[in-house]
């Protein structure tokens, strides 16, 4: 997974600036070690139970939303399929306060 991690980070430099990559990145990463079997098999309850299970701030849980759903968007484009199932694409809204 780390190869696709590498390549969707070599796009995402070409459009966002170098503090953005390095955020996804470590955010990718972290979440690519805590998921049982990491990204590529990825579960969209696995990332729910990630994403909105532990307390987190409103806005850290916004942006990485937005990263996971932005990964799996890449990785699963169907003009260069990295992936053949985009788990993000069911992830619910984050809760409103």
């Amino acid at each position: 997974m780390a190869d696709h991690i590498d390549s969707y980070l070599t796009y995402l430099r070409r459009r966002r600036s170098p503090s953005t990559a390095t955020t996804y990145r470590g955010v990718l990463l972290r979440l690519d070690r805590e998921l049982p079997e990491g990204l590529a098999r990825a579960h969209t309850e696995e990332l729910s139970e990630w994403l909105y299970g532990p307390r987190r701030a409103a806005a850290s849980t916004a942006l990485y939303r937005t990263i996971i759903c932005s990964f799996f968007a890449w990785a699963c484009d169907p003009r260069d399929p990295r992936l053949t199932w985009n788990p993000a694409a069911l992830l619910a809204e984050p809760p409103t306060l």
